[in-house]
């Protein structure tokens, strides 16, 4: 979340309405449980508030916008240990605290620790309601298990549409587009940590003695991660960095490869591709005049063709990226017209296809370029006259709702 101060009031009544609806959740439960609750379970939400404190002072930064946190292994365990009521107490408290000691906006603030009690509290009624118990359900039972699993789905699904919900507001998109776009970022650390914290609750609920020799396992695994993104962020980097390189050496204007990168992966969203195939597309994007860093200075001061394919130096590293497919059959045209193969129509790579309406469109309205003038309009109209020709039609349409995204709304 941005600010507060930059936060549009639509934004502001989401948080309001959403943490009202928290609290009113949170009373109704305490008032159904109003069962005793055994010093055993005040054991387990002391141990487990002082972890998730401790633990929100070293986020993971996957991106520059996404962090992850070891928390989440304890916050689903108080989930699963814990009646309702006290599994949101234990994971709401700790996160006020780290929010405070951060200073940031109340809007975020409040919004946090809104988002953090509703999905515990979401998944703690769940699996007690359908397990039959306030304990921690015996993972012997078939049953317990069903209701764990769902639970746990249930918990995802909350946190994620709750922050889908801000993000879509402040920027005047659907929540199932935000959702849909940042639901994968961090999935394959999110089931690690998941699995942790069934792990930790499955072991605490049978034996609670044993509970804090699970500090070092969730050391271990947090290094694990923190060694795993730091390499994803210098590998990005690396990436872009080469990007910008051919960007300059081509004569494109600056920043084409991350424009055409970031257009790819808006087709991909709108056309609901799958993330690895966006991934693969969204690299193609950057990459896709690599070859240019071991092109024949003569052609390249001939000015001849547009596209500088990756000579047989770079085939290997397109193949390890997984991008070949998509750079080289770039040029092929849905009629198939195109090369370097003649292929038509679905028998080009879909991330082909993509990366090259992405391209034309950047090169259309890019300020150095011969075309140069066009504006997104004239640029959209041009492509609508290519499509079935050109590009794959379907594609052009995603690119059409995609520009509709950005237009001003009407006064």
């Amino acid at each position: 979340m941005n600010d507060g101060n930059q936060l549009n009031p639509a934004v502001r009544r989401y948080i309001g309405l959403y943490t009202t609806a928290t609290v009113v959740v949170f009373l109704i439960l305490v008032a159904r449980d109003r069962g005793s609750l055994t010093p055993e379970q005040w054991v387990f939400a002391a141990f487990l508030g002082v972890a998730i404190a401790v633990a929100q002072q070293f986020p993971i930064h996957l991106t520059s916008k996404t962090k992850v946190y070891v928390d989440t292994a304890l916050t689903v365990a108080a989930a699963l240990l814990l009646p309702p009521p006290l599994a949101g107490l234990t994971a709401a408290l700790p996160t006020a605290i780290h929010e405070a000691r951060q200073r940031v906006s109340w809007e975020q603030g409040v919004f946090n620790v809104a988002q953090t009690a509703s999905y515990v509290l979401a998944g703690s009624w769940v699996v007690h309601a359908l397990a039959g118990t306030s304990q921690m359900p015996a993972l012997s039972d078939v049953r317990n298990c069903v209701a764990v699993a769902i639970s746990l789905i249930v918990m995802h699904l909350v946190n994620t549409m709750a922050v889908a919900g801000v993000v879509a507001r402040q920027l005047d998109r659907t929540p199932i587009q935000v959702w849909r776009e940042s639901i994968w970022i961090d999935l394959p650390e999110h089931i690690v940590l998941v699995a942790n914290g069934v792990l930790l609750a499955a072991i605490g609920g049978s034996y609670p003695w044993l509970l804090p020799l699970f500090v070092g396992p969730l050391v271990l695994v947090y290094l694990s991660l923190r060694r795993s993104a730091n390499l994803r962020q210098v590998s990005q980097a690396t990436i872009e960095a080469i990007a910008d390189l051919t960007d300059l050496l081509a004569g494109e204007s600056p920043g084409h490869a991350r424009r055409v990168a970031n257009l790819t992966h808006r087709l991909a969203l709108q056309l609901g591709v799958p993330a690895g195939e966006a991934d693969i597309a969204v690299r193609a994007a950057l990459l896709h005049d690599v070859g240019i860093l071991r092109a024949d200075p003569e052609l390249m001061r001939s000015g001849v063709g547009g596209h500088v394919p990756a000579n047989d130096a770079h085939a290997q590293l397109l193949d390890r990226l997984r991008i070949a497919d998509a750079i080289c059959h770039q040029q092929e045209r849905w009629d198939g017209s195109g090369t370097p193969d003649g292929q038509a129509g679905e028998e080009i790579p879909l991330t082909a296809r993509m990366l090259a309406v992405a391209d034309v469109y950047d090169h259309l309205t890019a300020s150095n370029e011969p075309q140069a003038g066009h504006n997104r309009s004239v640029a959209a109209d041009l492509m609508e006259t290519g499509s079935g020709r050109d590009w794959d039609p379907a594609i052009v349409d995603a690119l059409t709702r995609v520009l509709g995204e950005e237009a001003p709304s009407p006064a």
